[in-house]
């Protein structure tokens, strides 16, 4: 790839050309400026049809009959055979796909969608977008132009940046009756002129008026006015819950770049859709995870060209009468997305987890990141990650204390690491510590001797004590208990220096796991590269991203600390001031995070209330520090907002700008003009 291609802009969405453009294509890109366009949406005139065993062949052409292109769309339930057989040779077409073009030299459009409706924006629509993108004359009929790259405008007479009604309703596709409209009209009689771009245009479209921009020709409003939309509404797929829903998970969407979106059913499926149009997403795959019922989708991103997804379930682990928490890691692959009707799994790896699991995410590697209380293994891979201890015994001969392990896996001397001191010894077995604590008597830390029979399995650990006095116990005192006792003293003494109106300990409900690690699985042999303990830190929510790892906020005493993994070293990214303390109080709390540019944190409880925590509020007036007296310029504040519906909130999602709330049947939207 060359320099140049590497800062062409690619849009994601179709773009309208006009036939002229595409016709006898010797190329499946169309380069305007630096703009290249891989989607194409075009309008014509079936001249002629052919439905075969599985394909609608079409030739299409232009109102001028002049140039002709052949379009192929392949018949599956998306586009059944009996929709095809309703096209008629006349027909205007609204085609969105992509130029094809095969070793022989000849050209055809793979369609991705192909409609007979097509609903258009009011006649005379204008907008100086294609001309800042490089696509100032050989875009088609700005009637059909996609609302994405209608441009915005905060000018008075574009009713400051709001769209009107009507062009949300016609670009939704509502009814055009009453408006008359030529989908081949062109936006100015030069437009079979050369195509080449120059900044002279460019600067050329920007001296233009700004009424050229406008949608709204009425006088502008001088008193605000609370505006109720009415959107249209599309079925764009349908997740079929099958079998016992009372044990499902909710159902949920993942929404990806390059148009992809992953849905779950909450029981066993997933499935992938191509969202080629907001009204038309074609289902690419539907997968069955599992055969137990309950997942949830946790992370969906596109990492080298191909989709890879993450979903969680927790099953019965019957060895330990426990239960474990099941990873399932979907490779999908994206090469032939544009080609066939379906898209296939390249890889499946299925990760156990026990103890306690939080979450987890992709790495900018492909490597997965986990947050739990245990490390992560591969199904099938247990022996080779952990080690189990079956028995345990000791026993004493005068001096001598010898010490017996019976392991589930064989084990080499080099396996074993020892810390010893007089009174304490710490035993390691492939980094899982097997013996902890104070011993029951005093030994020579220097006389020590460890065997592996291998055969046997068993790990056998000799110390010689000073005397030949009877121990007791082997262990005296676990360290987790001596490390209790010692932390139960430093809060009797901590206690009695305590000045009255200090800051409190931690109440119970701000207590958190006493382990929990970050453990870094590699993508390709599944084991664990590296870890980084973060015990006794309490998980305050997750921020995900469809374009980079997943934000973690963690509590650090009473404020939230939100940290990066977009470098393989997590980084500190801000500091959400009190809202570890806030968020434990929170005891109905349904959902909390933050926005994208970290100025607003959130926490939705279950009474439909929306907590709003501004972090950095600029005063007007003086304010000082009673204590310190130092003038403060910045506070806090904590906005209320109730979504007024009887149904439970069900999902919420937070920008810069907007929250948006899902109910059973609604989603409400709130403008956060703070």
């Amino acid at each position: 790839m060359t320099e140049q291609e590497r800062h062409q802009y690619i849009p994601e969405h179709p773009v309208p050309l006009t036939l002229e453009t595409i016709a006898n294509s010797k190329t499946e890109r169309f380069e305007f400026g630096k703009v290249s366009v891989v989607r194409v949406q075009v309008i014509a005139i079936v001249e002629s049809i052919e439905i075969k065993d599985n394909s609608l062949v079409v030739l299409v052409t232009d109102e001028k009959r002049q140039n002709r292109v052949m379009v192929q769309k392949v018949i599956s339930s998306s586009f059944p055979r009996n929709r095809a057989e309703e096209l008629l040779v006349g027909d205007f077409v609204d085609i969105v796909g992509k130029m094809r073009v095969m070793e022989n030299g000849t050209s055809f459009l793979n369609a991705l969608g192909l409609d007979i409706n097509l609903p258009s924006l009011p006649s005379g629509t204008q907008t100086k977008v294609p001309t800042k993108l490089g696509l100032k004359k050989k875009v088609g009929s700005l009637d059909r132009f996609p609302m994405e790259m209608l441009e915005e405008s905060s000018s008075v007479e574009n009713n400051m940046g709001v769209w009107p009604k009507e062009i949300e309703e016609l670009a939704a596709g509502a009814s055009t009756s009453g408006m008359e409209v030529d989908p081949f009209r062109t936006e100015s009689s030069d437009s079979d002129d050369d195509s080449e771009d120059s900044d002279d245009d460019e600067e050329e479209s920007e001296e233009e008026s700004d009424t050229e921009d406008s949608f709204d020709a009425g006088p502008p409003k001088t008193e605000p006015v609370e505006q109720t939309r009415q959107w249209d509404i599309s079925i764009v797929g349908n997740i079929a819950l099958k079998g016992n829903e009372t044990s499902a998970f909710p159902t949920n969407l993942l929404f990806t770049n390059k148009n992809i979106v992953v849905a779950s059913n909450g029981l066993s499926e997933i499935s992938v859709f191509l969202a080629v149009s907001g009204s038309n997403w074609v289902n690419m795959l539907t997968h069955k995870v599992t055969e137990n019922s309950g997942i949830s989708l946790i992370e969906a991103r596109i990492i080298d060209e191909k989709l890879n997804i993450l979903v969680y379930e927790v099953e019965n682990d019957d060895k330990n009468k426990k239960t474990r928490s099941r990873v399932h890691w979907i490779v999908v692959k994206l090469d032939d997305i544009d080609y066939a009707e379906n898209l296939s799994i390249e890889k499946t790896t299925e990760f156990i987890q026990k103890g306690h699991f939080e979450t987890c995410t992709f790495s900018n590697e492909g490597d997965i990141v986990f947050l739990s209380s245990e490390k992560p293994h591969v199904e099938g891979h247990e022996d080779a990650s952990e080690v189990t201890v079956l028995d345990q015994s000791w026993s004493q001969a005068e001096n001598i204390i010898t010490v017996r392990f019976k392991l589930a896996i064989e084990i080499a001397q080099e396996d074993v690491k020892i810390d010893l001191t007089k009174t304490a010894i710490k035993l390691i077995l492939k980094e899982k510590t097997i013996l902890n604590g104070k011993l029951g008597g005093e030994i020579d830390e220097n006389d020590v001797e460890i065997c592996a029979d291998q055969k046997e399995n068993t790990l056998i650990l000799k110390l010689k004590a000073l005397d030949e006095k009877k121990w007791e116990k082997l262990i005296a005192i676990e360290n987790w208990k001596m490390e209790s006792l010692e932390n139960e003293e430093m809060k009797k003494m901590d206690k009695e220096e305590q000045v009255y109106g200090a800051d409190e300990p931690m109440e119970e409900c701000d207590e958190a796991d006493s382990t929990l690690f970050f453990y870094w699985v590699h993508r390709e042999s599944g084991k664990v590269i590296s870890q980084c303990d973060v015990s006794g830190s309490q998980v305050l929510f997750v921020r995900r991203d469809c374009m980079k790892p997943a934000n973690f906020c963690l509590r650090h005493d009473v404020d939230g600390i939100l940290w990066s993994f977009d470098s393989k070293a997590p980084s500190h990214v801000a500091t959400l001031q009190a809202f570890g303390y806030v968020q434990a109080s929170k005891t109905t709390r349904l959902w909390s995070g933050c926005s994208p540019n970290i100025s607003l944190a959130c926490i939705v409880e279950g009474n439909n209330r929306v907590l709003l925590y501004s972090q950095k509020v600029e005063i007007s007036g003086s304010l000082s520090n009673r204590k310190t007296a130092q003038k403060v310029s910045h506070v806090s504040k904590q906005y209320l907002l109730h979504v007024d519906c009887s149904d439970p909130i069900r999902g919420v999602h937070l920008t810069e700008t907007h929250i948006f709330a899902a109910t059973k049947e609604h989603i409400h939207v709130a403008e956060l003009t703070l």
